[in-house]
């Protein structure tokens, strides 16, 4: 893994900790995130892919629309470089 691709992972977890800390999400939004988070953990970044499109398409995009763009691509660098969990 590259430093700059380390570094983008470190900065979307960052940004989603403090999005769970400094705002409320709605439970719908809550329970997307929470999805994506399985899917990625079985490997299916796809499904993670499809269920980001779904969140940014609901009513709660304001609260979500700064850290998505960088959720998406952290989604799409390890679909592309085949980065799975052990």
């Amino acid at each position: 893994m590259t430093a700059t691709l380390r570094n983008l992972f470190f900065a979307v977890n960052f940004s989603v900790l403090v999005l769970f800390f400094v705002f409320q999400l709605s439970p719908a939004t809550l329970q997307g995130l929470h999805q994506i988070v399985q899917v990625v953990q079985i490997g299916d970044y796809t499904g993670g892919l499809n269920l980001h499109t779904q969140l940014v398409s609901g009513p709660d995009f304001s609260q979500i629309a700064s850290f998505m763009p960088g959720l998406k691509v952290l989604l799409q660098s390890a679909l592309q470089l085949q980065v799975y969990l052990q």
